[in-house]
């Protein structure tokens, strides 16, 4: 069996934690988009590991874990993961490999990236996470970017260091400096070079020889360039297809596209959030739920449950089944809210709009439910759980036109709800 794990809000659905859990049922783990400024966390050995860029699988010891074309790569953010997980005991070598033609993220990037004022998080910013993700693949677009394999040419560092030398982001005092952060970069690509290979051959001879793949989206739907609330995206595609295009997997060998979704609806950074509360009940979930981005550190606006995101994200990228996240961030609520559709000058809107504008000014209709106070942390089967958190559940079922397969109702791996009659439990069972 082969499944996509991609994200259908504006990330931080808990993709992490779900990779992770599924990861034993796959032999290979794959990313085929976005950068370090993905943060997933997962829990091993019972305590909380946040991973950037290398897969949420990588401490499942058989498996093996590949880094696609479609990603960029910061040599020092790689290193600096590796060196963390050397220092966890996980074992890394043989079973972690690197695409070649994935395009580098240099101190170019990041000089670059840090010039541009509408890009951060203030009043009207994007909000990037200024790491030069997007500089990068304005570059590798615009074919003259450094890429992987240049690491384990004999000229590389000619070629990185005449790019610093032509970028004028780099301040006068910075370009002083320039010949340290170039063996700074060239010591780390050290590392890099040792897991640089080509996936190609890999991903063909497991297939032929009929091996699992789980692959992993990073960031999410409405976070992607082409299908996100653009400007506020990233600079890659987030859609199940973008992720195997990313990666080099044929799209027609996915048998389960699972859409993570959160209990209610986060955002980090700049744009439109139809939903987001600004009430003690929106700063209830943020302190609850610890709404603070794994990657930025910063918190994390929060809001309903969002219907026309997920099922926008559900239709376009064909999800099968939704796995449900932080349910059990909602225990003890007197009632709770879901968005069904939005209104914007009479018109009735099932969809996020186009233009930024419409969507920052649409109106909100809800769906309002009876919470419960049943404490649901220590539950594993879905008829288990309360009648009133059932009802939640089925209600964003019927409004998302998804099936929802996996409940989480904790952050531990084994507080996880597989539901036995979904879909994909089904499927899972067979393989």
């Amino acid at each position: 069996m082969n499944a996509a794990i991609i994200g259908t809000q504006w990330g931080d659905e808990g993709k992490g934690k779900i990779v992770d859990k599924l990861a034993p049922f796959f032999e290979y783990n794959g990313r085929g988009e976005g950068a370090h400024n993905a943060g997933h966390t997962i829990i091993h050995k019972g305590e909380e590991l946040v991973l950037h860029l290398i897969p949420s699988a990588i401490t499942h010891l058989e498996m093996i874990c590949l880094l696609g074309s479609g990603m960029v790569i910061d040599a020092r953010a790689f290193t600096k993961e590796i060196e963390l997980l050397t220092t966890r005991g996980i074992s890394l070598h043989g079973r972690l490999f690197v695409s070649m033609r994935a395009a580098l993220i240099t101190p170019r990037h990041t000089a670059i990236e840090k010039s541009r004022k509408n890009l951060g998080a203030g009043t009207g910013g994007v909000g990037t996470t200024m790491r030069g993700v997007g500089p990068a693949y304005e570059e590798h677009r615009a074919r003259t970017a450094l890429r992987v394999g240049d690491v384990t040419k004999p000229d590389f560092k000619i070629k990185l260091t005449h790019s610093l030398l032509e970028t004028p982001e780099l301040t006068a005092t910075s370009r002083a400096e320039i010949p340290a952060l170039v063996e700074e970069y060239m010591k780390a690509c050290e590392t890099l070079a040792l897991y640089a290979t080509e996936l190609e051959p890999i991903i063909a001879n497991a297939l032929q020889d009929r091996s699992s793949f789980e692959l992993e989206g990073a960031q999410a739907h409405n976070l992607g360039v082409n299908h996100g609330t653009y400007p506020y995206v990233t600079s890659s595609s987030c859609t199940a297809a973008g992720l195997c295009e990313g990666l080099g997997f044929p799209i027609n060998r996915l048998d389960s596209i699972v859409g993570v979704a959160k209990a209610y609806t986060t955002r980090v950074g700049g744009g439109p959030f139809a939903t987001e509360l600004f009430d003690e009940v929106g700063q209830r979930i943020q302190t609850i739920g610890r709404e603070i981005g794994a990657s930025t550190g910063r918190a994390r606006r929060t809001g309903w449950f969002d219907a026309p995101v997920v099922r926008q994200a559900a239709i376009t990228n064909g999800v099968t089944e939704l796995a449900l996240t932080k349910l059990d961030i909602l225990t003890g609520f007197s009632e709770l809210k879901i968005c069904s559709h939005y209104l914007l000058g009479g018109r009735r809107y099932d969809h996020i709009p186009w233009d930024m504008n419409d969507y920052a000014n649409v109106e909100p209709v809800y769906v309002t439910l009876p919470g419960w106070t049943e404490d649901i942390s220590s539950l594993r089967r879905f008829n288990e759980l309360p009648e009133n958190c059932l009802n939640y559940i089925r209600t964003i079922e019927d409004l998302t036109c998804c099936q929802t397969g996996i409940i989480s109702v904790g952050p531990a791996p084994e507080q996880t709800i597989f539901r036995v009659n979904s879909d994909f439990f089904e499927a899972m069972d067979e393989h």
